[in-house]
This record gives C-alpha cells, structure tokens and sequence, in this order.
C-alpha cells in the first residue's frame, strides 16, 4: 500500500531533524572533549617534568653531600699533616714512601687526577714507656694502650716504624722483642742513635703514619675514592662516585686547596646524561 504523500513529506523531514540534532550534539561533545584532552595532556606533560626535576633534585642532593663525607675525609686528614712528625729529611724517617722531602705533604699525578699523600700522627698515643729509659739507651720497654694488642702489632721495622715519644723525641723502631723496643733516633747516621733524654715511665708513644689519598676504579670500572695507609697495597674504599681528585698548593705547605668531582651512577631524566658535581675546599694546616 502506498503512503499518502503528506506523510512522505513529514517522515524525511523529521529524519532530517534528527540528523541535524545528532551532528549538533556530536560537535557539543567534540567541543568538550578536545579542551579537556588537551588540559589533560597538559597536566601529564606537567606532573611528568615535575617528577623529573624531582628525581634530578633527589640525585644532586645525594652527590653532592656523598662529595662532602669524601671531602670531609681528605681535608681532616690533611689539615693535621706533620702532626708529630719530623719537620726535616723526611725521606730518611719515612723511606717505605717514596716523595717525601722536608714537607709532611707531597703529591703526584694519578690515573683520576692527583694523588695527595700526608704524613701526620696518630689521632691518640698507642704506647707507653713502662720503665725508665736512660739518654744514650736504643732499647726501652713500652706496653700497648690497645687491649688485646700487643707492640708488635703496633710497630714494625718498616711501614710502622716512625714514632713519637713524648712530645718531641722522634725515632725509627729497628727491631721488636717482646716489650722491648730497638730504636733509631736519628737515621742520617750510619749506627743507631739513642735518646736524647731520660724517658720516665707513663711517656706516651706515638705511631706517625703516612696516609694517600687517590681515585681508582674498581672491580667493575666505577671510580671513588680510596685510602693508602702506610704504604700498603690494599686500599680502603672511603666513598663511590668520585671521580676526580685535585690537589692545588696555595701556599705550600701551610694552605691547599682540594677539589673533588663525583658523576652520578644514573642517568639525569632532565638532561639524558649523567649528572656531574664538583666540590672545593681550602685548608690550611695547623702545624
């Protein structure tokens, strides 16, 4: 059956109306999709850099107070160089460390920047007489101060050998005997020399070691800071991530200055590389 053409006429307009309310509805939600899209998009961009300046902010903090505990090692160190130690030929008193001349301080050039090498005393005594020496004597007996550790371990004929007894009589330890220490007070002469004075029981004894300081890698490449004690060949690992020391004479050799550069292990997520810091310090030594 055919439809009256009145009809015809009703239903495509109404089909048109529809059409054109459905497209008008599509842009209103075109129109409030695409702002908020971009707001959202903008806020993700936002929120992710600020999560990065973060992680960065995060990574520089660490290195930077990793290259003050480093530093805080050296310049401690240094600024006590020559503590208790003689303050001429130093190459004769120290001979198991080659550099050393009337200076407590020398430094040479290393695979990561310099090398800093001080000889200073220990930061207490670590013996004591315990009968009276004579002047003239090469031999006293002393006890350790350390429980459980005897002199021997204390002192040697070679790496430990430079100590200081009372506050000004230096000598070399030439040999050890139970308590009984053999001494050198003077090893620019050919035969040992003895105290310059009477030493009573209770004189306190003092080790003199020499200390370096340097950069090297590890094991797996990444560089940090290590301690040489008295010429040994095992290093101690004092700090990671350092990766260059320098030593500057001011005015050698009372006043240095000490840079250290550390390198981050991660990639800075800002820059897309890793993050470097330096660090400067000037000491002058107290003695």
């Amino acid at each position: 059956m055919r439809m009256p053409h009145g009809c015809r006429s009703n239903i495509s307009a109404f089909g048109r109306g529809a059409v054109r309310q459905r497209g008008a509805l599509l842009m209103e939600m075109l129109a409030v999709l695409v702002p908020t899209t971009v707001l959202a998009a903008g806020a993700i961009g936002f929120f992710s850099l600020q999560n990065r300046t973060q992680v960065q902010q995060d990574m520089a903090v660490a290195l930077e107070e990793n290259l003050r505990a480093a530093m805080t090692v050296v310049t401690d160190k240094l600024r006590v160089a020559g503590c208790g130690a003689p303050s001429w030929s130093l190459d004769e008193w120290i001979p198991w460390v080659d550099g050393f001349g009337d200076d407590p301080v020398f430094i040479q050039t290393g695979p990561y920047g310099d090398e800093l090498t001080v000889a200073a005393c220990t930061g207490r005594p670590v013996a004591t007489i315990t009968a009276v020496a004579d002047a003239g004597d090469t031999v006293f007996q002393a006890t350790s101060n350390y429980p459980g550790l005897a002199v021997s371990e204390l002192f040697n004929a070679t790496n430990k050998s430079l100590i200081l007894i009372g506050d000004r009589q230096h000598a070399r330890v030439k040999g050890l005997t139970g308590g009984y220490v053999a001494i050198d007070t003077d090893p620019t002469e050919m035969w040992s020399q003895g105290l310059s004075r009477s030493q009573l029981p209770g004189t306190p004894i003092t080790r003199v070691d020499v200390v370096t300081f340097r950069v090297a890698a590890d094991a797996s490449g990444r560089p940090g800071l290590e301690v040489l004690k008295n010429g040994e060949s095992t290093a101690a690992r004092t700090a990671e991530n350092v990766t260059e020391l320098q030593v500057i004479p001011i005015d050698p050799p009372r006043q240095y200055q000490i840079v250290l550069t550390g390198q981050s292990e991660q990639v800075d997520p800002l820059s897309g590389k890793l993050l470097t810091r330096s660090l400067a310090s000037d000491v002058h030594l107290r003695n």
